[in-house]
């Protein structure tokens, strides 16, 4: 999605007027990987945001979005772990009220403490997206039994994840993406939803 930015921190850029995007979910849920597929950059580009070991403690990690300089994606740490094992101890310690927008990174099955930050989100009238990561397995693992239709599955997929929100989201709000091959399923979708969630910087409200 166009040219590598700088990973400059945001404070010591411009003017620090920036809409931020937090990146939250439990370890390992594909977050380092959206930002490097978001930004257009290799994995040996010293501007990819560093996938992790799941489980293992990081920094939050801001970075410029392409082409929209005032807008920002921070790449916070998982939840779940022994730093930030509870919602209100992860939500405390990175700030995570300063933020303006939420994407939540979820794999395989949607955890108590996806639907507490979805719920302390929507209660706050943060605008929020959940992504759905690692397709690629649920799609693999199926394509051993067949019949298999992609679509079908796809499909089961999304409803099962609307399911296990408790009804918190709709179908429009979810996305299920592939990190190995960012330009198919709902990739596309999802940066047009982000787009229409960042402030027209001809009217200048960050």
């Amino acid at each position: 999605m166009g040219k590598s930015q700088s990973k400059q921190p945001i404070s010591e850029t411009k003017d620090g007027n920036y809409f931020r995007f937090a990146l939250v979910g439990s370890s390992g849920s594909g977050k380092s990987a959206f930002v490097k597929a978001v930004r257009g950059v290799e994995d040996k580009d010293e501007n990819a945001a560093i996938v992790g070991i799941v489980g293992a403690e990081q920094s939050p990690k801001e970075y410029i979005y392409p082409s929209h300089p005032h807008v920002s994606f921070c790449d916070m740490p998982g939840y779940g772990t022994p730093k930030y094992p509870d919602l209100q101890t992860y939500w405390r310690k990175l700030e995570l009220e300063k933020f303006d927008s939420f994407l939540i990174f979820i794999s395989n099955s949607v955890t108590a403490l996806d639907l507490n930050l979805i719920q302390k989100v929507k209660s706050l009238n943060k605008s929020h997206l959940l992504v759905r990561t690692k397709i690629d397995v649920d799609c693999g693992m199926k394509n051993l039994t067949p019949p298999f239709k992609e679509d079908e599955l796809l499909a089961k997929l999304m409803d099962d994840t609307v399911e296990q929100t408790g009804q918190l989201l709709c179908a429009e709000d979810i996305f299920l993406i592939s990190n190995f091959d960012p330009y198919k399923l709902d990739f596309i979708r999802l940066i047009e939803a982000i787009m229409k969630i960042m402030p027209d910087p001809e009217i200048g409200e960050y």
